[in-house]
């Protein structure tokens, strides 16, 4: 664990559990694509930004930040067309938050949506 990353950390009798927000990022990540409706993952042009300056920003489309109450998660996608928006928010909300609930035992407090495009099928 060289590299300066952000790590759920879980004290146990015979060690410790470290869960890299990356991976908490991937579950995210996957959830979301895999939710209809989902076209794929969009970056943040902020994200971009924050990046070629060294700071954090997004990574896969996922964000994830550590509050006292949970998890916050933003994800940025793109929506294929023909479906509600609303519709598709709400189930990749519930899907990223039985995914990292399940795959890591953290409480995730909000799941924001961000649609960033939408992709019209022929």
């Amino acid at each position: 664990m060289a590299e300066m990353k952000d790590y759920i950390t879980y004290p146990e009798d015979k060690g410790s559990i470290h869960i890299s927000d990356e991976v908490v990022a991937k579950i995210a990540a996957r959830a979301a694509s895999e939710t209809d409706g989902v076209a794929g993952l969009a970056t943040n042009p902020s994200g971009e930004i924050a990046r070629m300056f060294n700071k954090k920003g997004t990574k896969q489309g996922i964000r994830i930040e550590k509050t006292e109450n949970g998890l916050t998660v933003e994800v940025f996608l793109v929506a294929l067309s023909g479906y509600s928006l609303r519709e598709v928010g709400e189930n990749v909300q519930k899907n990223v938050t039985a995914a990292i609930e399940s795959g890591t035992g953290q409480y995730a407090a909000k799941v924001n949506v961000n649609f960033c495009g939408i992709a019209f099928t022929e």
